[in-house]
C-alpha cells in the first residue's frame, strides 16, 4: 500500500513555522515547509500532504488517484491561504489555480511502489477563449 507525499512550492514566502496545519471543516493535515532564509530573493514556501492508496497496476488508476490527491493539496493550501491572508493581512496573498501552483510532486514514503506514482503533474493555464463569430463572419 503505497503513501504518497504530495507537494507544491508557493509563489510566496510564509511566515510561518515548519509543521503541520489543520484546515478546513475537516481539519485535514497540510506540512508547511519553508525555506532556511525568508531573506532570499527567491525563497517559497512548500506545503505537502500525504496520502495512502491500495497498490494498483492500473496506470489510469494511479493517474486518476494521483489528480484527486493533487486537486485535495490545492484545496487545503487555498484555505491555508485564506486563513494566513486574513491573519496577516497581506492583501497580495490569494488563492492559487492548478497551473499557478504547478508543477505538483510525488513522493513514495515508505516501503518502495509500483511504477507510475512518482511522476509529476503539470497543469498549463487556459489561454483566452476566443470570441464568437457573428453571422456575418461566418458566412
Amino acid at each position: 500500500m503505497p503513501r504518497l507525499a504530495v507537494s507544491v512550492k508557493l509563489p510566496y514566502a510564509l511566515r510561518l513555522r515548519a509543521e503541520s496545519y489543520r484546515v478546513g471543516p475537516l481539519l485535514e493535515l497540510i506540512r508547511v515547509e519553508n525555506p532556511p532564509s525568508l531573506a532570499a530573493a527567491v525563497a517559497r514556501t512548500v506545503v505537502q500532504a500525504e496520502f495512502d492508496h491500495a497498490e494498483t497496476d492500473d496506470a489510469d488508476e494511479k493517474q486518476r488517484l494521483r489528480v484527486r490527491d493533487a486537486e485535495q493539496l490545492l484545496r487545503r493550501t487555498n484555505r491555508l491561504l485564506r486563513w494566513y491572508r486574513a491573519v496577516s493581512r497581506k492583501t497580495d496573498i490569494v488563492e492559487l489555480t492548478r497551473a499557478q501552483a504547478s508543477p505538483f510532486e510525488f513522493q513514495v514514503l515508505g516501503e518502495p511502489a509500483g511504477k507510475g506514482w512518482e511522476d509529476p503533474i503539470n497543469y498549463e493555464a487556459a489561454g483566452p477563449t476566443p470570441a464568437p463569430l457573428s453571422l456575418g463572419e461566418l458566412t
